[in-house]
């Protein structure tokens, strides 16, 4: 726990961090590490900031690091309904070049038609 900056994690969550300073070095740490990082409560559940996100897994890792026997990730079977089907962090796409390809196409095509109407007249 000492690799990571937990600084600002456990200033803005200072129960979450009593809990994990309490269960550091036991597999019930390694549970609560895994469920902050998921989502258990069907969607409803608001998450963390990125950088919260960043920290608990790098716990996570170095948790794993340092007692590898809780380590348990090779043993784990995903059944095919339950595997994730979308990133863990949704970023919008980025609509803005499409839609400056859309406004070039339309006007070629309103300027090939207005060539087309009244400069051949």
């Amino acid at each position: 726990m000492d690799t990571v900056d937990t600084s600002e994690f456990f200033t803005l969550y200072p129960h979450i961090a009593g809990k994990i300073r309490k269960l550091w070095g036991t597999k019930d740490c390694r549970d609560l590490l895994l469920s902050l990082l998921n989502d258990s409560r069907e969607g409803k559940r608001a998450g963390f900031p990125p950088s919260i996100g960043k920290t608990i897994f790098s716990l996570s890792k170095a948790h794993d690091k340092s007692f590898p026997q809780f380590d348990d990730t090779d043993h784990i079977i995903v059944p095919f309904e339950m595997a994730r089907t979308a990133p863990v962090v949704n970023q919008p796409y980025d609509w803005g070049f499409v839609a400056t390809i859309a406004k070039i196409i339309a006007f070629i095509l309103i300027a090939a038609i207005f060539y087309k109407v009244y400069v051949r007249l």
